[in-house]
């Protein structure tokens, strides 16, 4: 990106401040004008109730509204343009949900007794798609805790248990088979942090689809995949 273009996002985004601004005043000034109307105030009693009458009572009352509005009186314009701003704010971000609590108990270190041949796969795994050795271990725990057998009741399977269809774009012909399994589950996961770069963003995307990941703009508020997120990274940090 040159620096032209910078300055044209810059430029756009004053002037959308800008606009934002001037809706809250607006909306102030109805506000104001509405509360005059009902107050009376700009009714002129000598004047009856003629049609000029009420002419002069709506443009004098609509006058001072955007009066009032533009010295900010009454804050509400201030109110709303920076609730709005930081809802607009919040919806360019990536979004992490608070970690719902878990219990500690549930995770037990596992880098005693793991399968010699398993560890030497994940090593070659890392080595190959760059992906820490200790994350690649934390998401198999977190899986299928080391059973190349198992199976979800939604079909994934493995040891990092994989979809039918994301093993079949990985080119795998047998998702028990503990090296396709571990190169594949780690080639995907690399792609993720490729892609999201963030590694939580990553797991999420692991659990949940990376669709859901970009829909809600960070970790989906799932409790199945906040709880997976958690879960991996104690693994991580007990490894």
């Amino acid at each position: 990106m040159n620096v032209e273009s910078i300055g044209t996002i810059n430029q756009n985004n004053n002037h959308n401040l800008e606009k934002l601004k001037q809706l809250s005043k607006d909306f102030e000034a109805i506000f104001i004008e509405m509360m005059l109307k009902t107050m009376k105030i700009g009714e002129d009693s000598t004047l009856g109730n003629s049609a000029e009458n009420s002419i002069y009572r709506s443009m004098y009352q609509n006058a001072l509204a955007n009066k009032l509005a533009d010295t900010s009186s009454f804050g509400i314009a201030n109110l709303i343009f920076n609730s709005l701003k930081k809802a607009i704010e919040e919806t360019k971000s990536p979004k992490i949900q608070q970690p719902i609590p878990l219990n500690q108990n549930n995770y037990i270190p596992f880098k005693i007794n793991l399968p010699k041949d398993i560890k030497e796969i994940v090593k070659q795994a890392s080595l190959m798609f760059k992906v820490p050795e200790k994350l690649i271990l934390s998401v198999i725990k977190a899986e299928s805790n080391f059973n190349p057998k198992a199976v979800s009741p939604k079909g994934a399977a493995g040891l990092m248990q994989l979809m039918p269809q994301t093993a079949q774009s990985l080119g795998v012909t047998n998702v028990f088979d503990p090296i396709q399994n571990i190169m594949a589950g780690t080639k995907y996961l690399s792609d993720l942090i490729a892609n999201l770069k963030s590694i939580p963003l990553a797991l999420a995307a692991y659990n949940a689809g990376i669709g859901n990941v970009k829909k809600f703009n960070g970790i989906p508020p799932f409790k199945e995949t906040v709880q997976y997120v958690q879960k991996v990274i104690s693994y991580y940090e007990k490894a």
